[in-house]
Formats: C-alpha cells, sequence, structure tokens
C-alpha cells in the first residue's frame, strides 16, 4: 500500500512581485517555519525511510533543503509543479515508492478532497 505525506511549501515571500510564481523564494517566516517543521519530521519520522518528491519551484525545493534531514535525498521533478490535482494523480499511479510531497495548498487541498483518490490505491 502506497503512503503519502503532503506537506505544503514555507510561505513565500513576495518582495518582488515581478518574479515569476516558480521562482519565489521563501519569506523570513517561511524560513522560520520551515525550522519547525524540520523539528516535528525529525522527531516523528526519524525511523523512516524517505523517498521525497517536489516541485523544481523555488520554495518547494527551500523547504525541503530545510525540512528533511540530510538521509533523505529529495527528487525534484518538473511534473509535480502543477496546480492540477488530476495531473498528480497520474503521477502516483506510476510511482511505486511510498514518499512525500511538497506543493501549495489550493493543490494539497483539492487532491486531498478528490473522490477519484483513495487511501487504499
Amino acid at each position: 500500500m502506497k503512503k503519502l505525506m503532503l506537506l505544503r511549501h514555507a510561505k513565500s515571500s513576495w518582495d518582488n512581485v515581478n518574479l515569476d510564481d516558480i521562482d519565489r523564494p521563501l519569506s523570513k517566516r517561511g524560513v522560520y517555519s520551515a525550522n519547525i517543521m524540520q523539528s516535528f519530521i525529525e522527531e516523528n519520522y526519524q525511523h523512516y525511510s524517505l523517498n521525497v518528491y517536489s516541485s523544481l519551484s523555488q520554495r518547494t525545493k527551500s523547504t525541503c533543503e530545510i525540512v528533511f534531514p540530510k538521509k533523505s535525498k529529495v527528487k525534484y521533478d518538473q511534473q509535480l509543479y502543477t496546480f492540477d490535482f488530476q495531473d498528480l494523480l497520474v503521477w502516483l499511479k506510476k510511482e511505486k515508492k511510498n514518499g512525500r510531497m511538497t506543493g501549495t495548498r489550493l493543490f494539497i487541498f483539492r487532491l486531498v478532497l478528490s473522490r477519484h483518490w483513495s487511501i487504499q490505491k
């Protein structure tokens, strides 16, 4: 059975409104929050072998660099930079390992509420 933990990227910075969405960095608050998430992950999941997948957006890459322990290898995939949960469902069905994924709040919300996904898949 696949196990999936969804983690939203930490708060992004809007200091430069001219940046493309994919290039938006973490804000100071985002860095602070990512460090809190890292402590939680380390305390609660230190004994798990993790497969971590992330989109190529700057904020998700930065979140992963802070949150996940050095022993977790993060795999970046352009297909995960999407706002359409159907794209993720197709990707998940191809992925055979347990994993964690970071993404946007709306994206995660849509995936979780999707009637097309069940924990048993």
